[in-house]
């Protein structure tokens, strides 16, 4: 959507089909009052992202991650967030050059921590919250080095990831693309 809304701006022809719901798992469902992304979705305060949002008019506001009283599960269990290790894998950070991990993986990274179980727990963790991504083995280390080092943590956005898709949406039609959506099992012939 993002793409359609940046080409109708600068008055190129835009359709965009959908196979099912607008967003795909960029949406929001709400059940029971309650708002809830498909995915987790949060975005990176001063990132590449925000700023094309910006650029593009489509609002974007949210607030950071509620830590007080916040739980997390591991291992099928309700703990407490290990954030009493942060001020160790924050200095480890100061002191660790993501060019020095080229070609290694964020796994080998998170091993050689040796801070403990909490310590490597919230290294993972803190990677998969900036990268989206949960194959740690498969993960350049010095790519989730980079992500960790140049994050100024992340919003949560009011009204979920749903909005901004709508508001893509919005500023993509208000320049004329045209968004056809819901077309999952027929064939449509776009002219």
């Amino acid at each position: 959507m993002t793409a359609a809304a940046t080409a109708a701006q600068a008055g190129k022809t835009v359709v965009v089909v959908e196979a099912n719901i607008m967003g795909g798992r960029a949406r929001t469902d709400v059940q029971g009052g309650y708002r809830l992304n498909q995915g987790p979705h949060a975005l990176v305060r001063g990132g590449d992202a925000s700023r094309i949002l910006r650029g593009l008019g489509v609002p974007h506001g949210g607030h950071g991650a509620p830590v007080r009283g916040a739980r997390l599960v591991r291992q099928g269990k309700l703990i407490r967030p290990p954030f009493g290790p942060m001020g160790t894998l924050l200095a480890r950070l100061l002191t660790t050059s993501a060019a020095r991990w080229a070609g290694r993986s964020a796994e080998e990274w998170v091993g050689s921590l040796k801070g403990g179980r909490d310590l490597s727990d919230l290294a993972r963790m803190m990677i998969r919250v900036t990268t989206y991504v949960t194959d740690l083995e498969a993960m350049p280390a010095d790519f989730a080095i980079s992500r960790l080092t140049s994050s100024r943590g992340v919003t949560y956005l009011d009204g979920g990831f749903g909005s901004l898709v709508e508001g893509l949406a919005a500023v993509a039609s208000a320049a004329g693309a045209r968004i056809r959506g819901g077309l999952k099992g027929s064939t449509h012939h776009l002219g």
